[in-house]
């Protein structure tokens, strides 16, 4: 798996939240449900009008090892905040970025929890890099439609000093 390091400037997103958790591999479960709901309702894509969508993981609380998800796409602080959204934003900063492998859609909820497992245990350890403060995120741009018959996305991993 290759991992390229990234610079990206803050980004304001808006979205849709769900609370979940790291324990008991809540969030495994409850994450790819949240996105079919999301999928079958469709709002976050007609707003986000073909403009990528993220996946942040915002509000982790490391005690507890709950989380707020926030289904999202960019949106200017300055635009009226449309009705049921939060707005959170993606800080500026240097990141490590996993492109994951090309893999047919029905299949992605396997190559994404590869991709951080792969981050977090394997690349960041031997990196030399420190985990940085600030959410984690998927990054789903024209590479990832469902009518694609092999779809590929992007993991965030923000970056401390080496």
């Amino acid at each position: 798996m290759n991992v390229e390091i990234r610079t990206r400037p803050a980004t304001p997103l808006v979205g849709i939240a769900l609370k979940t958790s790291l324990r008991e591999e809540r969030n495994l479960r409850e994450i790819p449900a949240f996105w079919r709901r999301l999928s079958q309702d469709g709002a976050l894509f007609r707003l986000a009008a073909g403009a990528p969508i993220y996946g942040a993981v915002i509000e982790f609380d490391a005690r507890s090892r709950d989380f707020t998800y926030l289904a999202g796409f960019e949106q200017p602080a300055a635009q009226p905040l449309p009705q049921g959204m939060q707005q959170s934003e993606l800080p500026a900063g240097r990141y490590a970025v996993l492109t994951t492998t090309p893999t047919p859609p029905e299949n992605c909820g396997v190559e994404i929890a590869a991709g951080w497992l792969h981050l977090h245990r394997t690349w960041l350890p031997a990196s030399g890099y420190l985990r940085g403060t600030g959410p984690e995120f998927e990054r789903y741009d024209e590479r990832f439609h469902p009518q694609r018959a092999l779809v590929e996305l992007e993991l965030w991993l923000p970056l401390g000093e080496e």
